[in-house]
């Protein structure tokens, strides 16, 4: 029950933040800027996936597993790392060296080239916080992964809010390429 309820308020808490982000947004950046925003959404789903290896429910299911087992815990979070240390390096370097090119195709301006160059530095840090918040589920420390959750919903909110209301699109663009980020920081 007091899982449940954690969980019930952590998503809470999100499509709170979200609601009033998504006005947000809608009064600022409007419709075409949604579009845009769409698409960054997209490729960046894309790249955290390919930065973190796609090997988070195996971190939870293992860490869950060796549960009581500190060398076995610690070989696989070593060798996690390492591994999304790893695609998140080569995923950033790739990022970073066609910047421009996925700018255009993505956002149709190469003038946000700079944009992707920051989000490939960003990866390492999105990486850290999937690797993070997956070890808390799989320890099923429910209070902090939840806590963990909740702050990067906060992150969320107050990093593309005000990037946003300051910058505009480009705002929301570079708040949601770094939120994650600065998240992993906090947790």
């Amino acid at each position: 029950f007091r899982t449940s309820f954690l969980n019930a308020a952590a998503v809470a808490f999100r499509m709170f933040i979200e609601l009033g982000l998504n006005k947000l947004l809608a009064t600022i950046i409007g419709p075409a800027g949604f579009a845009l925003l769409g698409q960054f959404q997209n490729v960046m789903a894309m790249l955290t996936l390919l930065a973190t290896g796609g090997i988070n429910t195996g971190i939870v299911t293992q860490t869950a597993i060796h549960r009581d087992d500190v060398e076995q815990r610690t070989a696989l979070w070593r060798t996690a790392w390492r591994l999304m240390l790893g695609m998140s390096s080569l995923t950033g370097a790739l990022l970073w060296l066609f910047a421009p090119q996925v700018a255009q195709y993505v956002l149709q301006d190469v003038h946000y080239a700079w944009l992707f160059r920051v989000l490939a530095v960003s990866l390492v840090f999105i990486a850290l916080q999937t690797l993070l918040l997956s070890v808390l589920n799989g320890l099923q420390e429910i209070p902090r992964y939840v806590a963990g959750n909740t702050l990067t919903s906060l992150t969320l909110g107050i990093t593309v809010g005000s990037l946003t209301w300051f910058y505009g699109l480009p705002g929301a663009l570079l708040g949601f390429g770094i939120y994650l980020a600065l998240a992993g920081g906090i947790v």
